[in-house]
């Protein structure tokens, strides 16, 4: 089976990638490496409680991701935690400073977020397939996992961190390796990158 649409990551990026390719109607598929869904904004259990051990909280300063929040928090899935920490200097306690942007939390842990956007969008998500090898031959992309499964695409969007993104797209796309591994580390919502392929220009398309 070839797909239309690959998203490599099931971070915030790649379910929010892959929700925009549904809602315009088209096809896609979503790898994800782990078991768990959300990326860096994730959760662990311990002594039966939610336990975040990457992303602990998130502000929402545009009016895409603020209209997304609001659906989050009628639903239940994240509430509004703090508006700015106090901090701790000369023996005393400083009150926040006042920058008016909610921070928001979740009560079942981080990873509610990347739950909650794959069950909104009915996304097909296979989990727990490590891709280790991207190919390119004849305009369509396979894919390779750990475990001997392979994926074919038509089009290709990878959104993990840049270096594992740098990795595997050393052979199979040069041009993307070069500004995956050039570009830092990003925060919650980081850029989903869109590969067309190695005979044309790499195309950067941030994530809303």
């Amino acid at each position: 089976m070839v797909h239309d649409n690959i998203v490599l990551g099931a971070g915030i990026s790649g379910l929010t990638a892959a929700a925009t390719l549904r809602h315009g109607g088209h096809e896609v598929l979503v790898l994800e490496k782990s078991r768990g869904l959300g990326g860096r904004a994730a959760a662990r259990r311990w002594a039966d409680l939610p336990v975040d051990h990457g992303a602990q909280f998130f502000t929402a300063r545009s009016d895409p991701f603020r209209a997304q929040v609001a659906a989050w928090k009628e639903l239940g899935v994240c509430h509004e935690w703090c508006r700015g920490f106090h901090r701790y200097q000369d023996a005393s306690l400083v009150p926040p400073e006042a920058d008016h942007h909610p921070r928001y939390a979740c009560r079942k842990g981080m990873s509610a977020l990347g739950s909650a956007l794959a069950e909104a969008n009915g996304m097909t998500i296979e989990r727990q397939s490590k891709v280790t090898n991207v190919s390119c031959q004849s305009r369509l992309w396979t894919l390779t996992c750990e475990d001997g499964k392979s994926f074919r695409t038509r089009r290709l969007i990878v959104t993990t961190p840049p270096p594992q993104g740098a990795d595997l797209l050393a052979e199979a796309a040069p041009g993307g390796c070069g500004f995956s591994a050039r570009d830092r580390h990003g925060a919650l919502l980081g850029l989903g990158r869109t590969v067309p392929g190695p005979q044309h220009p790499v195309a950067r398309h941030p994530v809303p």
